[in-house]
């Protein structure tokens, strides 16, 4: 009964939201005299991300229920495995339980901002490129930039710190205008995610270089992203799904290159945290596949397919 839950939150890809917000803390720490961020700040910005997240995910299943009995049988709800009013339940939960815990440590009007992208994108604007692409980049930027935002009104932090989200928003938007390639054969849209990817990256890290005050790997990682997709290599070419999900997962890339610009302001300091991003970036994307391939669901066996199994 758990996994049914587990798919409509798309918890495999859950963190990415988290690393989102804690890259752009970090990065807002970094370069703000005298910020700091308790233990249960964190904890608790963390949990209204999950929770944006949860309700962005499990919403647009419950938008989508009907179209996915013919598109996609298999998903929580067309299938039976889970019923209409307890996720409707779950989506009211979700966001109430953001919001609660946004407003605890002042982060109230982000949060909201998140959910009511969240709520145009998944009923309204997700089937029009542009406005579809808009709204989810706006739903990454705001949860992104919870605690940054408070630090420029708050503390008077630069405010281009603000461009880290945006950013992250970029990419998100280009993750959109790929995944409309799922049912319109269109080769330029996949240029265009392409390059607003490519974008994204090397806006993060010189973002990271010249509010941390020092270079880091993460120049390298978004020169190694331009370039392979100046050659059409990233994303993969193949079916759109696949392609849609690499994107996905360069989404902790982008935050480790953003999280590399909290440093000590030494050389050697921006060079450490900004391996240490990465390897973490590296393993949360591969801990993400294997939870991906758990929780898909196998079609039933045919009769075919049980007469030609061997006893």
């Amino acid at each position: 009964m758990l996994k049914p839950w587990l798919r409509i939150t798309r918890l495999p890809l859950a963190p990415t939201a988290v690393c989102d917000v804690v890259a752009c803390t970090l990065l807002a720490v970094a370069v703000t005299d005298g910020a700091h961020v308790e233990l249960a700040t964190w904890l608790q910005v963390g949990a209204v991300s999950l929770l944006i997240y949860a309700f962005g995910m499990t919403l647009n299943d419950l938008a989508d229920r009907e179209v996915d009995r013919f598109k996609d049988p298999s998903r929580p709800l067309p299938s039976g495995d889970l019923s209409q009013g307890p996720v409707a339940i779950a989506v009211v939960l979700f966001a109430l339980g953001a919001l609660a815990l946004a407003q605890n440590v002042g982060v109230f009007w982000c949060a909201l901002t998140a959910i009511g992208f969240a709520t145009l994108y998944d009923t309204t604007l997700k089937r029009r490129l542009v406005p579809g692409a808009v709204a989810l980049g706006m739903v990454r930027a705001s949860n992104a930039s919870l605690v940054a935002w408070y630090y420029v009104i708050n503390l008077d932090a630069p405010w281009t710190l603000l461009l880290a989200p945006a950013c992250i928003g970029l990419y998100s938007a280009a993750v959109v205008v790929l995944s409309t390639t799922e049912d319109v054969d269109r080769p330029e849209r996949v240029w265009w995610a392409r390059g607003m990817a490519a974008t994204a990256f090397v806006g993060a890290a010189l973002l990271a270089w010249l509010l941390g005050g020092q270079p880091t790997l993460g120049l390298g990682v978004a020169f190694g992203i331009t370039t392979s997709t100046l050659f059409g290599r990233t994303p993969k070419p193949g079916p759109p799904k696949k392609m849609v999900l690499e994107m996905l997962l360069g989404l902790y890339w982008l935050a480790a290159v953003i999280a590399g610009g909290w440093h000590d302001g030494t050389i050697q300091g921006a060079v450490i945290s900004s391996f240490v991003a990465l390897v973490i970036a590296w393993a949360l994307a591969i801990g993400t596949q294997l939870m991906i391939r758990w929780l898909r669901k196998k079609p039933a066996p045919t009769a075919s397919s049980e007469r030609a199994t061997p006893p």
